[in-house]
Formats: structure tokens, sequence, C-alpha cells
């Protein structure tokens, strides 16, 4: 996965020097029915929120038996600092409420859409594995790039790799949208992991040579540089 990952190599080049290609339907064949063959790594976490808890209004106050106009004056002004108080507690809470009602909205999407794949282990018999050892990190930039990544670690067939991974989508480029960033988060992987002036320099090498892989004579993809450079 990292052999050749510099600017003097295509995305195409390395594709073909790192990984190997996969028939999809093969390996469902080989699982059939036993779908816990093949554990899908990268689910969903939870939002670490919690959910805000409304303020209590306070109560207008009726005047008590025997209480002066003055007395009940007082009362009233209480309840008016406390019904300010209030109204600025629950601006807070609505803003609060609010995030934690996005957050969980996100989470659902995403888990739907982790959930949800276009056909089983995925679509239109893209995938890839590789010789090399998978690292946690690896995976989570196989994950992070838009992959859908299975274990078969914990499986009794023996499939002869730990990490399998694909595409399940189609109708867009897959070096741009996946193998593009891809390239770009294991070589600061790399940088990060083994760090020095020559790792750094050579990384944002290639992050610059990707930001404009087969754009032509169009401005480089700025955007990609200012996320992934170092």
């Amino acid at each position: 996965m990292y052999y050749r990952n510099n600017s003097e190599t295509t995305t195409s080049d390395w594709l073909s020097l790192n990984f190997n290609a996969i028939h999809g339907p093969l390996v469902a064949q080989v699982v059939g029915d036993d779908y816990d063959a093949l554990e899908r790594v990268g689910s969903v976490e939870e939002p670490d929120i919690e959910e805000p808890t409304e303020p209590d209004e306070p109560e207008r106050p009726e005047p008590l038996e025997g209480m002066t106009a003055l007395e009940y004056d007082v009362l009233l002004q209480t309840y008016a600092e406390e019904k300010a108080a209030w109204d600025k507690a629950m601006v807070t809470y609505l803003v609060a409420q609010k995030a934690y009602d996005d957050a969980w909205a996100e989470y659902e999407e995403e888990r739907e859409s982790f959930e949800n794949l276009h056909g089983f282990p995925v679509a239109w018999n893209r995938m890839w594995t590789s010789d090399e050892r998978v690292r946690p990190d690896d995976v989570q930039a196989l994950v992070d790039s838009g992959f859908v990544v299975y274990d078969t670690g914990n499986s009794n067939i023996d499939f002869g790799f730990n990490i399998l991974f694909g595409v399940d989508g189609g109708g867009y480029d897959f070096y741009e949208a996946h193998f593009r960033p891809l390239r770009a988060r294991f070589s600061r992987i790399r940088a990060l992991r083994y760090p020095s002036a020559g790792a750094l320099s050579d990384h944002n090498a290639l992050v610059e040579y990707l930001a404009s892989e087969g754009r032509g004579s169009t401005e480089p993809d700025h955007e990609f540089i200012r996320q992934f450079s170092l």
C-alpha cells in the first residue's frame, strides 16, 4: 500500500503495484449465507452528546392572603427576574437541543448509508486486497476514503487475506473520489509514522501532484491541497 506512493507514480500504476483485484461475486458465493464471515469495519458510532434538560418555567405568583400590595409587587419583581433568567436559559436550551437533534439526524443518515449496500459484499465487483500488513490506521484511511472494508480474520473460511475492501457504487470516478484521497492519507500516515524533513516534503510533493493529476490545463484542486498538506 505504500510502495511507490510518490509523485513519480500515477494513481493507476500505484493501484496495480499495491493491490490485488478480487472478484466480489466470487467472494459472496464462497461466503453464501454466512454474512458474519465478512466483518464490516468502520461502523458509525453513536454521537457522544447528552440530551439537554429543558429548564422549568417559573410560575407567576398569586397574592397570598393578607399580603399587602407592596409585598405582592416585591414578589412579582422576583418573578420577573426569574422569568428573564428562564428566557435566557431557554435560548441556550433550544440551541443545545438543535445541536443534539442534528447530531442524531446525521448519525442516522450515516448509519443507514453504512448498512444499506447496493450489493453484497459491494456493488459492481470492484474489490481489492493487499499482501501487506494492514494496520488499524491504514484501515481507517480506507474507511475515510469511502471504501467498504471487511475483516476476514474471525472467519472459519481461509480467504488468504485479512482485509478486503471495495467501492459500493457507480456512475462516478473512483480514482477522483476514493483512490486519490486514499493515496494522500496513506502518504500522510507514513510521513507522521516516520517523521523527517524529507518525508514531509515528499508527502507535500505527492499532494501537489495528486491535486493536478488528470486535470489537464485546469487549475489544481486547491481544496485537496489544503486538506492533505502537512
